[in-house]
């Protein structure tokens, strides 16, 4: 399982969860725990706090995302953003 990433344990990651539906308690997050077990595995720490939870609201998206940009090199987002949603950048 080496990629680009390979072994490099000075490498983080910022996980953003998107989903009212998560936050409401109808759907169960499972994301986060592949994903944190799947980056550990391929070396790259994800800190304890590091794993984000927020509604479908562009504007927090849109500032979450731009903040877990200038800390973690690595940002990942997941979760159903929607139609109306895609003009966040």
């Amino acid at each position: 399982a080496d990629g680009a990433i390979g072994n490099n344990s000075k490498w983080t990651a910022g996980i953003i969860i998107l989903g009212d539906e998560i936050l409401k308690g109808l759907t169960k997050d499972t994301n986060s725990y592949y994903l944190c077990t799947k980056l550990w595995s391929l070396g790259v720490k994800v800190k304890v706090g590091k794993v984000s939870v927020i509604p479908d609201d562009m504007e927090e998206i849109s500032h979450e995302v731009k903040q877990f940009s200038f800390r973690y090199p690595v940002v990942i987002t997941t979760g159903v953003i929607g139609l109306k949603m895609h003009g966040i950048a």
